[in-house]
């Protein structure tokens, strides 16, 4: 399968090179392309924000799932050299104009909270660029819904969703983008969990006045500063086998955060 800035998208014989099926015209610059499993169906994903499905045999557009964010107006290219203003051959500097920026993309840069627990909901802050126009929020769960809170937010890189995270909601990591009109944002991840959540309480720098938590929990910290040391405190039986696991990374945190070591209630009695 390929795609163009010519807004073509084709389907050529693997071995042979040869053209097999010319799909129709997409509405903008298709940029990103997507075949099912059972090679039944298509996605398309156009420049405009807008998503396409195809049947890949008959190229037939079954449905439509995302519209266009904007429908762009085409602007008549001069015809000549003729320019109001410009001479022919002059390639002097400009001065630059004062006005706003004509197209700035969107993007996603972070969400608050990162965490949550399935069963609930939450109201989440996006932050990223051009976006407080949303027209639409998306997960890749379908149990996860989201309904954007109105008015827009004065700042225009900020945007609020009010998310129901379904019970049925897989634990794990999972994406969120989000729908303008100036196009479709990248993908920021966030973590949903199965159990209580524990937020970290100071101080806990040492072992002394490391923090109480019962299992199973998820404990939601964060080291404030260069050399920060979170400690927490957990009741087990000889022979009991303890998991613990840190995310950290897929949520987008720089800090490489791992167990520096544990110590028995006997040990530290010595």
């Amino acid at each position: 399968m390929t795609s163009g800035d010519d807004k073509a998208v084709k389907r050529w014989d693997s071995v042979t090179l040869a053209e097999k099926k010319v799909y129709p015209k997409q509405s903008d610059w298709p940029q990103a392309l997507a075949i099912s499993p059972d090679n039944r169906r298509i996605a398309v994903g156009r420049h405009d924000g807008s998503l396409g499905i195809y049947d890949s045999a008959s190229g037939m557009l079954l449905r439509e799932p995302i519209k266009a964010a904007w429908n762009p107006t085409p602007v008549a290219m001069p015809t000549s050299s003729e320019i109001p203003g410009v001479k022919l051959g002059d390639r002097s500097r400009k001065p630059r104009k004062t006005g706003g920026v004509t197209l700035t993309g969107v993007s996603l840069g972070s969400i608050s909270p990162v965490g949550m627990v399935r069963g609930n909901k939450v109201r989440l802050t996006l932050a990223g660029g051009n976006i407080s126009d949303a027209i639409g929020v998306y997960f890749d769960d379908n149990n996860i819904t989201g309904t954007i809170v109105a008015p827009p937010d004065p700042n225009r890189g900020i945007v609020r969703v009010d998310a129901v995270i379904g019970p049925n909601t897989s634990a794990g990591i999972h994406n969120v983008f989000v729908q303008a009109p100036r196009g479709t944002t990248n993908r920021i991840t966030f973590a949903v969990g199965a159990w209580p959540e524990i937020t970290q309480k100071e101080p806990n720098d040492t072992l002394e006045t490391a923090q109480d938590v019962q299992f199973p929990c998820t404990v939601v910290g964060a080291l404030d500063s260069p050399g920060d040391v979170d400690s927490y405190r957990v009741q087990a039986k000889a022979g009991q086998e303890i998991v613990f696991e840190i995310v950290a990374q897929p949520i987008r945190s720089r800090n490489p955060a791992r167990p520096h070591y544990f110590r028995s209630a006997r040990q530290a009695d010595r």
